[in-house]
């Protein structure tokens, strides 16, 4: 009988050992400031580029769907926008690294970028 009931407690207890374990892994809160993170380091990766301040382009939107890399590369997969404005982003955006953030390895984002002078 005791065997029976110290055999319960084992399981009882791994399971919430392995419970806790995977709420730790995948914290929604981790994921949200390393989120925050990816979006301060591109914009400040992004800036009104140099190239059209000399043209009569005031305004422009560049919308652009990018994924995270395993090795924190980003990965425009689709994006729309003045052909001036989105080769220039995209020229950026590719030679950015993130790093330790491979918490949002694999994942899709869009951003959408207002230049104006």
């Amino acid at each position: 009988m005791k065997t029976i009931r110290i055999f319960k407690s084992l399981i009882i207890a791994m399971i919430v050992f392995l419970a806790y374990s995977t709420y730790a892994t995948i914290d929604p809160t981790n994921i949200s400031s390393k989120e925050n993170k990816m979006d301060r380091v591109i914009a400040r990766a992004i800036d009104f580029p140099s190239i059209s301040k000399n043209d009569n382009c005031n305004k422009a939107t560049v919308s652009v769907d990018l994924k995270v890399a395993e090795d924190g590369h980003i990965i425009v997969k689709e994006i729309n926008g003045n052909p001036t404005f989105t080769s220039y982003v995209k020229e950026k955006l590719e030679s950015l690294v993130l790093k330790k953030m491979s918490e949002l390895t694999g994942k899709s984002f869009i951003y959408r970028f207002v230049f104006s002078k």
